[in-house]
């Protein structure tokens, strides 16, 4: 029986060992040619599951890649992969997130191990930071529980 939900138009892509060590491959291959990435971190299901809708991709860029530059390189390594690429820049996403692709993403290309180690401080002190500030926000509205 067909619903005809979105969800029945999504695609899964079956990823064996042997399928995710090409995706692994071609990605260092079509991304280590420019001289500008110097970090590709793969991440997301691709790493565990046996089914993806696509593959999870972040790069870092010095000097940072705009949008249409993270456009053409996404598009071409979806060419490239024949599979849906999820392609972000790790200075653009949230300290946590970015924190989270860093220790738990499997790195591809280190070319600035510097730069790596770099964004892993970073991330830790800014979701550090956001914490300490949430925990002072959250005492100035917290009602009075206290009795006299």
């Amino acid at each position: 029986m067909k619903n005809n939900t979105v969800y029945d138009k999504i695609q899964f892509i079956h990823i064996d060992a042997e399928r995710r060590a090409y995706i692994e491959s071609a990605v260092v291959e079509q991304l280590s040619s420019n001289p500008r990435i110097q970090i590709v971190v793969l991440f997301g299901s691709v790493l565990g599951r046996d089914y993806v809708r696509d593959v999870d991709v972040a790069i870092q860029g010095v000097p940072p890649f705009n949008f249409e530059e993270l456009l053409k390189i996404g598009t071409d390594l979806e060419i490239r992969l024949r599979v849906p690429v999820d392609l972000v820049q790790l200075t653009d996403l949230n300290p946590d997130f970015r924190l989270r692709i860093l220790l738990d993403g499997k790195p591809l290309l280190i070319k600035n191990s510097e730069l790596y180690h770099s964004l892993v401080g970073a991330s830790v002190s800014e979701r550090e930071d956001f914490q300490i500030t949430l925990r002072e926000v959250l005492k100035r509205i917290k009602p009075d529980r206290g009795g006299a």
